[in-house]
Protein backbone atom coordinates (compact mmCIF):
# COMPACT_ATOMS: atom_id res chain seq x y z
CA UNK A 1 0.00 0.00 0.00
CA UNK A 2 0.75 3.46 -0.47
CA UNK A 3 2.52 5.56 1.67
CA UNK A 4 2.24 8.86 0.22
CA UNK A 5 0.16 10.44 -2.74
CA UNK A 6 1.11 12.94 -4.41
CA UNK A 7 -0.47 14.97 -7.16
CA UNK A 8 -2.68 11.84 -8.20
CA UNK A 9 0.78 10.04 -8.17
CA UNK A 10 1.49 7.46 -5.58
CA UNK A 11 4.48 6.55 -3.65
CA UNK A 12 6.43 4.55 -1.03
CA UNK A 13 9.07 6.76 0.41
CA UNK A 14 10.38 10.59 0.15
CA UNK A 15 13.49 11.73 -0.93
CA UNK A 16 14.11 15.29 0.02
CA UNK A 17 17.38 16.79 -1.92
CA UNK A 18 19.39 19.18 0.68
CA UNK A 19 21.40 21.78 -1.33
CA UNK A 20 23.82 23.76 0.37
CA UNK A 21 22.36 27.10 1.66
CA UNK A 22 18.86 26.93 0.71
CA UNK A 23 17.16 26.61 4.24
CA UNK A 24 18.02 22.63 4.52
CA UNK A 25 19.13 22.82 8.24
CA UNK A 26 15.69 24.25 8.85
CA UNK A 27 13.91 22.23 7.03
CA UNK A 28 15.87 18.66 8.31
CA UNK A 29 15.01 19.85 11.59
CA UNK A 30 10.64 19.97 10.54
CA UNK A 31 11.46 16.41 8.87
CA UNK A 32 12.85 15.22 12.35
CA UNK A 33 10.12 16.04 13.86
CA UNK A 34 7.17 15.01 11.95
CA UNK A 35 5.71 12.40 13.51
CA UNK A 36 4.68 10.46 11.15
CA UNK A 37 7.90 10.32 9.30
CA UNK A 38 10.49 7.72 9.77
CA UNK A 39 13.53 9.08 8.22
CA UNK A 40 17.30 8.61 7.37
CA UNK A 41 19.37 11.17 7.26
CA UNK A 42 21.98 10.79 4.45
CA UNK A 43 25.59 13.05 4.67
CA UNK A 44 28.31 11.03 3.25
CA UNK A 45 28.32 7.49 2.10
CA UNK A 46 27.83 5.53 5.24
CA UNK A 47 24.68 7.13 5.84
CA UNK A 48 23.45 5.27 2.79
CA UNK A 49 24.85 2.13 4.19
CA UNK A 50 22.38 2.42 6.73
CA UNK A 51 19.15 2.51 4.29
CA UNK A 52 16.70 -0.01 5.87
CA UNK A 53 13.29 -0.48 3.62
CA UNK A 54 11.25 -1.46 6.62
CA UNK A 55 12.36 1.13 8.59
CA UNK A 56 12.91 4.10 6.42
CA UNK A 57 10.22 6.26 4.54
CA UNK A 58 11.92 9.46 3.99
CA UNK A 59 15.95 10.06 3.26
CA UNK A 60 16.78 13.17 3.69
CA UNK A 61 20.35 14.33 2.48
CA UNK A 62 22.84 15.96 0.47
CA UNK A 63 23.46 14.99 -3.07
CA UNK A 64 26.16 12.37 -3.36
CA UNK A 65 27.12 9.28 -5.29
CA UNK A 66 24.07 7.87 -3.80
CA UNK A 67 21.80 9.97 -5.53
CA UNK A 68 24.08 10.93 -8.42
CA UNK A 69 21.79 10.07 -11.70
CA UNK A 70 18.95 8.44 -10.12
CA UNK A 71 16.50 11.55 -9.18
CA UNK A 72 13.05 9.88 -10.87
CA UNK A 73 14.47 7.04 -10.28
CA UNK A 74 14.46 3.83 -7.99
CA UNK A 75 17.42 3.95 -5.20
CA UNK A 76 17.10 0.38 -4.90
CA UNK A 77 15.83 -2.82 -6.54
CA UNK A 78 13.18 -3.21 -3.74
CA UNK A 79 10.20 -2.08 -6.55
CA UNK A 80 9.57 0.97 -3.97
CA UNK A 81 8.38 3.95 -5.86
CA UNK A 82 10.70 6.77 -4.76
CA UNK A 83 9.37 10.97 -4.80
CA UNK A 84 11.52 13.56 -4.58
CA UNK A 85 11.25 16.60 -2.92
CA UNK A 86 13.95 19.68 -3.03
CA UNK A 87 14.15 23.56 -2.14
CA UNK A 88 15.63 26.10 -3.95
CA UNK A 89 16.91 29.97 -3.39
CA UNK A 90 17.76 32.57 -5.64
CA UNK A 91 20.97 31.02 -7.62
CA UNK A 92 23.25 34.75 -6.70
CA UNK A 93 22.21 34.92 -2.94
CA UNK A 94 22.67 31.30 -2.64
CA UNK A 95 26.33 31.44 -4.36
CA UNK A 96 26.89 34.66 -2.29
CA UNK A 97 25.61 32.50 1.08
CA UNK A 98 27.62 29.58 0.47
CA UNK A 99 30.69 31.74 -0.66
CA UNK A 100 30.96 32.92 3.29
CA UNK A 101 29.74 29.77 4.35
CA UNK A 102 32.80 27.91 2.60
CA UNK A 103 35.05 30.38 4.19
CA UNK A 104 33.77 30.44 8.02
CA UNK A 105 33.16 26.80 8.36
CA UNK A 106 35.41 24.78 5.99
CA UNK A 107 38.12 23.29 7.42
CA UNK A 108 39.71 22.02 4.24
CA UNK A 109 41.24 23.06 0.99
CA UNK A 110 38.33 24.56 -0.51
CA UNK A 111 37.57 27.07 3.14
CA UNK A 112 41.81 27.73 2.72
CA UNK A 113 41.66 28.60 -0.92
CA UNK A 114 38.79 31.29 -0.20
CA UNK A 115 39.98 32.64 3.40
CA UNK A 116 43.56 33.13 1.63
CA UNK A 117 41.75 36.53 -0.48
CA UNK A 118 40.82 39.77 1.24
CA UNK A 119 37.05 39.60 0.40
CA UNK A 120 34.46 37.81 -1.92
CA UNK A 121 35.30 40.40 -4.70
CA UNK A 122 39.00 39.77 -5.29
CA UNK A 123 38.25 35.61 -4.79
CA UNK A 124 35.93 36.09 -8.17
CA UNK A 125 38.36 38.53 -9.67
CA UNK A 126 40.88 35.88 -9.49
CA UNK A 127 40.08 31.89 -8.72
CA UNK A 128 36.77 29.86 -9.36
CA UNK A 129 34.69 26.99 -7.29
CA UNK A 130 32.51 24.69 -8.86
CA UNK A 131 29.81 25.20 -6.75
CA UNK A 132 29.66 28.63 -7.55
CA UNK A 133 28.75 27.93 -11.46
CA UNK A 134 25.50 27.00 -12.25
CA UNK A 135 25.23 24.35 -9.08
CA UNK A 136 21.81 23.32 -9.68
CA UNK A 137 22.15 22.51 -13.28
CA UNK A 138 25.26 19.75 -12.41
CA UNK A 139 23.64 18.82 -9.25
CA UNK A 140 20.14 17.62 -11.27
CA UNK A 141 22.31 16.58 -14.15
CA UNK A 142 23.47 12.76 -14.46
CA UNK A 143 26.83 13.81 -14.83
CA UNK A 144 29.38 11.87 -13.14
CA UNK A 145 31.39 14.17 -12.39
CA UNK A 146 29.77 18.12 -11.11
CA UNK A 147 33.07 19.38 -11.00
CA UNK A 148 33.75 19.88 -14.87
CA UNK A 149 31.69 21.36 -17.44
CA UNK A 150 32.13 19.00 -20.18
CA UNK A 151 28.88 18.60 -22.64
CA UNK A 152 27.32 21.06 -20.78
CA UNK A 153 24.20 21.77 -23.13
CA UNK A 154 23.28 18.55 -22.23
CA UNK A 155 23.25 18.67 -18.61
CA UNK A 156 20.97 21.84 -18.94
CA UNK A 157 18.46 19.90 -20.79
CA UNK A 158 18.30 17.00 -18.03
CA UNK A 159 18.22 19.85 -15.13
CA UNK A 160 14.98 21.08 -17.28
CA UNK A 161 13.67 17.41 -17.25
CA UNK A 162 14.49 16.56 -13.65
CA UNK A 163 12.71 19.89 -12.08
CA UNK A 164 10.11 19.59 -14.80
CA UNK A 165 8.83 15.62 -14.83
CA UNK A 166 10.98 13.99 -12.04
CA UNK A 167 10.59 15.89 -9.21
CA UNK A 168 7.63 15.75 -7.22
CA UNK A 169 7.69 19.01 -5.52
CA UNK A 170 10.10 22.28 -5.35
CA UNK A 171 9.87 25.03 -2.38
CA UNK A 172 11.78 27.88 -2.29
CA UNK A 173 13.98 29.18 0.79
CA UNK A 174 12.62 32.83 0.04
CA UNK A 175 8.52 31.33 0.39
CA UNK A 176 9.11 28.80 2.84
CA UNK A 177 6.48 29.56 5.05
CA UNK A 178 4.09 29.45 1.70
CA UNK A 179 6.46 26.19 0.34
CA UNK A 180 5.60 24.00 3.56
CA UNK A 181 2.05 24.93 3.63
CA UNK A 182 1.74 23.46 0.08
CA UNK A 183 4.29 20.41 1.14
CA UNK A 184 1.90 19.77 4.11
CA UNK A 185 -1.41 19.94 1.64
CA UNK A 186 0.95 17.26 -0.88
CA UNK A 187 1.76 15.07 2.03
CA UNK A 188 -0.94 15.22 4.59
CA UNK A 189 1.97 16.15 7.32
CA UNK A 190 2.41 18.77 9.96
CA UNK A 191 6.17 19.51 8.88
CA UNK A 192 6.54 22.98 11.39
CA UNK A 193 9.45 25.80 11.26
CA UNK A 194 10.44 26.18 15.14
CA UNK A 195 12.89 28.68 14.07
CA UNK A 196 14.05 31.22 11.50
CA UNK A 197 15.90 30.52 8.32
CA UNK A 198 18.98 31.66 8.53
CA UNK A 199 20.09 34.30 6.35
CA UNK A 200 23.56 35.33 7.20
CA UNK A 201 25.43 37.95 8.98
CA UNK A 202 27.36 39.81 6.02
CA UNK A 203 26.79 42.04 4.43
CA UNK A 204 25.73 42.79 0.75
CA UNK A 205 27.30 46.56 0.59
CA UNK A 206 30.51 45.32 0.24
CA UNK A 207 30.05 43.39 -3.30
CA UNK A 208 30.81 45.34 -6.25
CA UNK A 209 28.72 45.53 -9.50
CA UNK A 210 32.15 43.68 -10.78
CA UNK A 211 31.33 40.70 -8.48
CA UNK A 212 27.73 40.74 -8.99
CA UNK A 213 28.09 40.81 -12.63
CA UNK A 214 30.64 38.18 -12.44
CA UNK A 215 28.19 35.62 -10.47
CA UNK A 216 25.43 36.49 -12.85
CA UNK A 217 27.63 35.02 -15.86
CA UNK A 218 29.01 32.18 -13.56
CA UNK A 219 25.07 31.28 -12.90
CA UNK A 220 23.21 32.08 -16.17
CA UNK A 221 21.11 28.72 -16.64
CA UNK A 222 20.66 28.39 -12.87
CA UNK A 223 18.93 31.55 -12.99
CA UNK A 224 16.91 30.08 -16.08
CA UNK A 225 15.97 26.69 -14.32
CA UNK A 226 15.24 28.85 -11.31
CA UNK A 227 12.80 30.81 -13.12
CA UNK A 228 11.00 27.31 -14.63
CA UNK A 229 11.04 26.16 -11.45
CA UNK A 230 9.16 29.33 -9.47
CA UNK A 231 6.01 29.21 -12.57
CA UNK A 232 5.49 25.63 -12.54
CA UNK A 233 5.69 25.22 -8.27
CA UNK A 234 4.40 28.86 -7.33
CA UNK A 235 1.84 29.86 -9.45
CA UNK A 236 -1.73 30.05 -8.54
CA UNK A 237 -2.91 27.23 -10.61
CA UNK A 238 -0.24 24.39 -9.19
CA UNK A 239 -1.30 26.10 -5.52
CA UNK A 240 -4.99 26.22 -5.65
CA UNK A 241 -4.81 22.76 -7.43
CA UNK A 242 -2.98 21.08 -4.79
CA UNK A 243 -5.67 22.71 -2.33
CA UNK A 244 -3.48 25.28 -0.69
CA UNK A 245 -6.57 27.70 -1.70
Amino acid sequence: MARFKIRGEEFDKLVFIHLTKTAGGTLKEAVKAEPSFSPLFVYNEQDWQEYDRNQHDVIYGHPNKWLYGKIGKPLDESGDRFAYITFLRHPITRTISHFYHLTRVDKGEVGERLRSYQDINEFFANDYHWEFDNYYCKIFSTHANLRYNEDFERRVEEARDNIQHKLSFVGFQEYLGLSLLTLNSLLGSQLKLDKSVNLGDYAYQGITKETLRKIVLLNEHDLKLYKLAHRLYLGNEFLKSNGVF
